[in-house]
């Protein structure tokens, strides 16, 4: 790399992989249909490519676009066809640039050897283009531009839709040392103003600096004159630039062209019929393009951090402008604080929302990846499927984002592999030879909504209790007494497996379990619904985001503690005659279903003083073992009301009694830090009004804690 190039890699490196990304699915569209609009996106994002590589100085991976750039060529001039080996070729070249782009990012420098390759790629374009006309040689300033059929048809294009089209002569300094490089930054410039129909001599003349001191190119925009000149004299050693507008000949004009080679662009025109040039004014009519501008995302993650800064502020001075409110009574300095505090508290939920807007993308950005991945596994697995998807505008906060990829990719791999059933068998049952995998995504109150649905085989609750007792997960007479939900959800244990023999795919029992501990670390719930012989549905139920969070705050003796609301299924007072010990477990019944009881102090590894809820539900369930034993009855009058939190993870439901209720609150998430390390129930910690720190609760960590003591009971009794 040339170090004059050096300050733009970080650019270079997010602008290569934005055409890598946009040719991926470019290529995945063409295979489905091809189209001329197709093509020109497909190529112009090669070229783009290409001439960035060229001038940061990494001539392999140049040279590797160019081949690509070669066939995408023959494509759009309808001289070769869409096969998928040549799909599949292209598809390998995006993978030998995605690896050059690694090592650029790791090194600044790449070491891929793909000369190969790239031979390999221009003999599959000289054998297939064997009616391809012979490049033009460089001609002097001044001569007819020669266009090709197709490029022709690129201007009329062009003016139909309102651009207008300039010829740019552009001089260089004979002494320059750079030719090459200053003609391709040339050409890149006027791509960002325009699109480059047309160069003489042709880029790959440009790019090996078989020129003398000039070249033309051929410009369709709706920018200005002097925005094309600035863009090209920006750039050093280059001397002079001539722009002047241009039109396509007619027939006639180009049969003119044709027989007398030697007339320039005005003797041309004279010959049939002058064509005003559209005025400058007309060109800038056009829609406003929006203003964007790249931001390291490490501000934004300070930007936010400032922000809960804020919003723990905004709390304090609410409650210390309630508590100076309560001792001075109707002061005007008290009203006058309170509008202040109001007003703050305004301006704050506005800066929340525009951070959290700005932290926001489409999650098309994790779905483009996987069109690519399903193709390569049909192939590999033999089966016939479509792969939909809906809902890529949904937005979600980038730190969700950058965590989905992963267990998204173990969830269709597993959909492909276990749910959709080969072709043959799928006509054997009297379905489509070709299955479906849905990939959808939308918004539901304050939460994404994500789903992986296919119309496969399904999961047999009778299998799964099998596999269970096969692999030695349990004996025989638990398996027997799970639920069909219950015996689906095995699904996630660690090292089950139904495959029948391991593969590269799936088979090691490992997928679905690190699916669901990367969701959970997100605060994320997964649920299955399944149908055998129909198919299988995973619903995903993520969070906006993972910095600030609504939760309700609880008091259990001093401490208070918060539980993210969307974990919490609702509220209740329960008298304390309602409850009843189930094998030694508190329990109430609920809508006619049984719910198990736990005070949360007694789950969460805190020493402290027992508070009076904890005892009572003590004294409670006592005198309900003692009513079964002896036949007395004993009163529960004046005993106070329980409070029971119902907390839930997919289906499973539990209810934690607490002291009383604080109210719903918005909380800045604080790590407990590598000192303190791993609480199990415990998530992390956040600061409140008053200056305090409470806990926040990991309602997975505190139901696999109710579960364990609750087995431990049970092997006592």
């Amino acid at each position: 790399m040339n170090e004059e190039m050096r300050p733009f890699l970080q650019v270079f490196l997010q602008e290569a992989n934005e055409q890598i990304e946009l040719l991926e699915q470019d290529i995945l569209k063409l295979e489905q249909e091809s189209s001329p609009e197709l093509l020109q996106e497909i190529f112009r994002a090669a070229h783009t490519l290409k001439g960035a590589a060229r001038a940061m100085g990494y001539q392999a991976m140049g040279e590797l676009t160019h081949a690509l750039e070669d066939l995408f060529d023959l494509l759009r001039n309808r001289q070769i066809e869409v096969t998928p080996e040549l799909v599949d070729a292209l598809f390998q070249g995006l993978d030998a640039l995605k690896a050059m782009l690694g090592d650029i990012a790791d090194s600044g420098t790449t070491q891929q050897d793909t000369s190969a390759f790239t031979a390999q790629l221009r003999a599959v374009a000289r054998c297939e283009a064997s009616t391809t006309v012979s490049p033009q040689h460089p001609t002097s300033e001044g001569e007819e531009l020669a266009l090709s059929e197709s490029t022709l048809e690129a201007c009329q294009q062009a003016l139909a839709t309102g651009h207008a089209l300039y010829r740019i002569d552009v001089f260089v300094a004979p002494d320059s040392m750079l030719k090459s490089v200053r003609a391709l930054m040339a050409l890149q410039g006027l791509e960002t103003v325009g699109a480059v129909l047309h160069t003489r001599p042709d880029e790959e003349a440009l790019e090996n600096e078989r020129f003398e001191t000039s070249f033309t190119v051929l410009v369709a925009t709706t920018q200005t004159v002097e925005r094309l000149r600035t863009e090209v004299e920006r750039i050093s050693e280059i001397t002079e630039v001539r722009i002047a507008p241009w039109m396509p000949p007619t027939s006639a004009q180009s049969q003119t062209a044709a027989e007398h080679p030697h007339l320039n662009d005005t003797e041309v025109q004279a010959t049939c019929r002058e064509v005003p040039p559209k005025e400058s004014g007309t060109q800038t009519a056009a829609s406003p393009q929006p203003q964007t501008v790249r931001v390291d995302v490490s501000r934004l993650d300070n930007l936010m951090n400032l922000i809960g800064e804020l919003v723990i502020d905004r709390t304090r001075i609410a409650q210390l402008c309630a508590q100076i409110g309560h001792q001075l009574g109707n002061d005007a300095t008290v009203e006058h604080l309170q509008e202040v505090a109001v007003h703050i508290a305004r301006i704050t939920d506005q800066l929340q929302d525009e951070v959290m807007k700005a932290r926001m993308l489409p999650i098309e950005n994790v779905f483009n990846r996987f069109p690519r991945m399903m193709r390569d596994l049909a192939k590999r697995l033999n089966k016939e499927f479509q792969f939909e998807i809906e809902g890529k505008e949904t937005e979600l906060d980038r730190s969700v984002i950058e965590a989905i990829g992963d267990p998204l990719i173990h969830m269709l791999r597993n959909s492909v592999d276990h749910g959709i059933e080969p072709p043959e068998e799928r006509e054997r049952l009297g379905k489509p030879r070709s299955g479906t995998v849905w990939l959808r995504a939308r918004h539901q109150e304050n939460h994404i909504i994500i789903e992986v649905e296919d119309d496969g085989r399904g999961i047999d609750p009778a299998k799964m209790r099998e596999a269970a007792v096969k692999k030695g997960l349990m004996s025989r007479e638990a398996a027997h007494r799970l639920s069909d939900r219950e015996a689906i959800n095995l699904i996630f244990a660690s090292g089950f497996s139904t495959a029948q023999q391991v593969s590269d795919v799936s088979g090691r029992g490992v997928g679905m379990d690190i699916v669901r501990s990367n969701l959970q670390r997100l605060g994320a719930t997964i649920d299955i619904e399944s149908w055998v012989g129909k198919g299988t549905r995973f619903c995903i139920r993520l969070p906006l985001t993972l910095a600030i969070i609504r939760s309700l705050l609880v008091r259990v003796g001093e401490a208070v503690y918060a539980i993210p609301l969307n974990s919490v299924a609702e509220t209740l007072r329960v008298a304390p005659r309602s409850v009843r010990s189930v094998r030694r477990q508190p329990t109430i019944l609920l809508r006619g279903e049984t719910l198990c009881l736990a005070h949360l102090q007694s789950l969460l590894p805190v020493h402290a003083k027992q508070s009076p809820k904890a005892l009572a539900v003590v004294r409670s369930e006592s005198m309900h073992q003692l009513q079964r034993k002896e036949g007395a009855v004993h009163s529960t009058v004046g005993l106070e009301a329980l409070n029971v939190v119902v907390v839930g993870l997919e289906r499973e439901r539990m209810g934690l009694i607490v002291d009383s209720f604080i109210g719903e609150q918005e909380i800045v998430i604080k790590t407990l830090g590598k000192f303190i390390g791993d609480v199990q129930g415990v998530s992390g910690a956040t600061i409140l009004g008053d200056g305090r720190m409470a806990l926040i609760l990991d309602v997975e960590g505190i139901l696999n804690l109710a579960n364990h003591k609750r087995g431990v009971k049970a092997h006592a009794a």
